[in-house]
């Protein structure tokens, strides 16, 4: 049973495989994709003495090679579910994270969601059973891992069969562009409000909402920079000024969640959404405004 790159490990008991993601393509853009480079992934399967027929696949954040195990009072999120009668499938990428494309000197986030979108629904089609299987497939994705289930429903389809998905923290590559672009566009100037009392959607937030600002902090700007144009100063990351370039600007954008051609309609799935606001955290980070991004294009049920 292999750990990951911080130690981590499935829960007990769990039945680990290993599998290979290659020659995976994005069918919803026009033209030919790129080739996306083969990446080692691990899944490991926890299965409740009385299975309730659903599955629930977890993806960690940051890069992805750490199994999913956040949770409250000593409880993991993983075995609260398997307790629950849910078939829990954690994973972690080998070597590499799923945002990484080394050699290019720019890296496309949105083809390179291909990996956790392909890995997702090999789950669905070969661990959880596929269109025939008795319950809901479902999905959670924390951090950077909502960002990647927040690709696979909004350019991958996986809206198709995901039942559930709830996304933490996150997505927080909605809009790159806006994390990344030094200075900061007139826009993006100030703190948006996230969660606003008229927004579809909306419960239990602080009343009226909260304010967060777009831009990515220091930590994760120079992560973003790193995993997506190399030597780009991701909202001033490398504290020299120098002022992000149009072309720049226009790749993040380009390979954000929300762009042009993004599928905000998933009729079969039922989406829930869980941000940090300064109630709770006393110093929220950008991951709220910039799910927000994405939580404003949903309107209705259908």
């Amino acid at each position: 049973m292999p750990a990951g790159k911080g130690g981590s490990l499935p829960l007990k008991g769990a039945t680990c495989y290993n599998t290979t993601i290659s020659n995976c393509s994005n069918y919803n853009f026009p033209g030919d994709p790129p080739t996306i480079a083969p990446i080692n992934a691990t899944i490991a399967v926890s299965n409740p003495s009385s299975w309730n027929g659903s599955t629930i696949f977890l993806h960690n954040g940051s890069d992805g090679r750490d199994y999913f195990n956040q949770g409250e009072s000593g409880l993991s999120y993983a075995q609260d579910y398997v307790n629950n009668g849910f078939q829990v499938v954690q994973m972690i990428w080998q070597g590499q994270g799923w945002q990484n494309a080394p050699g290019e000197a720019v890296q496309i986030l949105k083809f390179e969601a291909c990996r956790p979108a392909t890995l997702l629904n090999a789950v669905y089609q070969n661990i959880h059973g596929g269109p025939g299987a008795p319950g809901a497939m479902c999905a959670q994705g924390h951090s950077a891992g909502s960002a990647a289930m927040a690709y696979a429903l909004a350019w991958y389809n996986a809206g198709k069969y995901l039942a559930d998905v709830v996304l933490t923290s996150g997505p927080v590559y909605a809009n790159v562009e806006a994390g990344c672009q030094y200075p900061a566009p007139k826009m993006f100037q100030q703190p948006i409000e996230v969660c606003p009392p008229t927004q579809y959607g909306c419960v239990d937030g602080p009343p009226g909402g909260w304010t967060d600002a777009t831009q990515y902090d220091a930590g994760a700007s120079t992560a973003v920079a790193g995993y997506t144009i190399t030597g780009a100063n991701c909202n001033n990351w490398t504290r020299s000024n120098q002022p992000t370039t149009s072309t720049q600007n226009q790749d993040w954008g380009g390979m954000s969640v929300v762009s042009q051609g993004a599928s905000y309609s998933y009729p079969n799935t039922r989406l829930y959404a869980f941000l940090c606001s300064p109630l709770s955290t006393g110093t929220p980070n950008n991951s709220a405004a910039q799910g927000q991004l994405f939580y404003q294009n949903f309107v209705s049920l259908r």
